[in-house]
Order: C-alpha cells, then sequence, then structure tokens
C-alpha cells in the first residue's frame, strides 16, 4: 500500500470538509471541522451517510 503525503491527506481532509458541509455538518461537539483528523472525518462522514440512508 503506498503512504499518503502530507499534502495527500490535507487534500482528502478538505475533501471531506467539503462534503459534511454540503451536508450541512459544520461542527462536532466544540470542535470545527477543520481541527479534526482525517479519520475522524471519516467515520463522521460514512456514519452520516449511514444514517441518511436509514
Amino acid at each position: 500500500m503506498e503512504m499518503m503525503t502530507y499534502s495527500d491527506m490535507e487534500e482528502r481532509k478538505n475533501d471531506y470538509i467539503e462534503k459534511l458541509l454540503e451536508k450541512g455538518i459544520y461542527k462536532v461537539g466544540k470542535y470545527q471541522l477543520y481541527e479534526l483528523p482525517l479519520l475522524d472525518l471519516q467515520k463522521i462522514y460514512h456514519n452520516s451517510f449511514e444514517n441518511n440512508i436509514r
């Protein structure tokens, strides 16, 4: 598996932030989206997607 560079991770993080903003999610608890790490953003996005399906 290929390692992600810092800029790749930042780009991916920005993509998740953009997708969450489109869904109307701006904050998670006391944190703004940009303060969260990539893995947390991925979990939040996938959980919100699963909740919309049900």
